[in-house]
């Protein structure tokens, strides 16, 4: 039965948000911007990461921005450990764009 309720809600829910890939491979930096039309996190993936989006890509690199105006400061702290962690462990980061489609 759970299986069931998780099933539906996952299904509901997808018309609501959906995700884009904007990679996947090995954190290569991390930058911190805060510049006065800009707060934002941008999180570098190497150039041999396996999954692109064409439209995120700067000098061979795959990128990502966590906007800080976008999200609260836990959700941020946890999207940058998960990436810092990812980074020093050498592991691979997927990254996904999340789109909001109004009702």
């Amino acid at each position: 039965m759970k299986k069931v309720i998780l099933g539906l809600l996952l299904f509901t829910t997808s018309f609501v948000a959906t995700a884009d890939n904007i990679g996947l491979g090995k954190v290569a930096a991390i930058k911190e911007y805060d510049f006065n039309s800009l707060s934002a996190v941008k999180i570098y993936l190497e150039a041999s990461a396996t999954v692109k989006n064409s439209n995120c890509q700067e000098s061979g690199k795959t990128y990502g921005f966590i906007t800080l105006s976008k999200h609260d400061s836990n959700t941020v702290n946890r999207m940058v450990s998960m990436a810092t962690a990812a980074y020093f462990s050498g592991k691979k980061f997927a990254f996904f764009l999340k789109v909001i489609h109004a009702k």
